[in-house]
């Protein structure tokens, strides 16, 4: 248990830093894409330590799981896909930027995207979150 909380803290507070500064549109790509690098390792790593374990106790539970155990795997296959949009999508774009751009360079709908897929995020942490407290 200790460590699956441990895993949904690293990936949560790294991924709601991470869409933080993507709403700083003065930061400089030069800035943020050594940091995006290394934090999207830590995501990923958090969120797959986190199915992981999850996974591992949710098989230690002979009986029956509540309905919010299956409403908490939603959110997680939301944070799942938006994980793979954003480097599927949203990384690609943001790697044509120069390194003297700033995030305001982007056209509108690529930061749009970005906001989105931030919000999905912070959905998917904070909510997959709140329900493990109620499960």
């Amino acid at each position: 248990l200790f460590l699956h909380v441990g895993a949904v803290v690293v990936g949560m507070g790294t991924a709601v830093f991470f869409h933080i500064q993507f709403l700083r549109k003065e930061l400089r790509w030069s800035i943020l894409q050594p940091m995006l690098r290394f934090g999207g390792r830590v995501i990923w790593i958090g969120l797959l330590l986190a199915i992981v374990t999850g996974m591992i106790l949710f098989l230690r539970r002979p009986t029956g799981h509540p309905p919010l155990f299956y409403v908490k795997l939603g959110f997680v296959g939301i944070l799942l896909l938006e994980g793979l949009l954003l480097q599927w999508i949203a990384e690609p774009r943001l790697m044509k930027l120069q390194p003297e751009q700033r995030l305001a360079d982007l056209p509108k709908n690529d930061r749009t995207i970005l906001n989105v897929l931030g919000a999905f995020s912070v959905l998917g942490w904070w909510g997959a979150l709140f329900i493990a407290f109620m499960v």
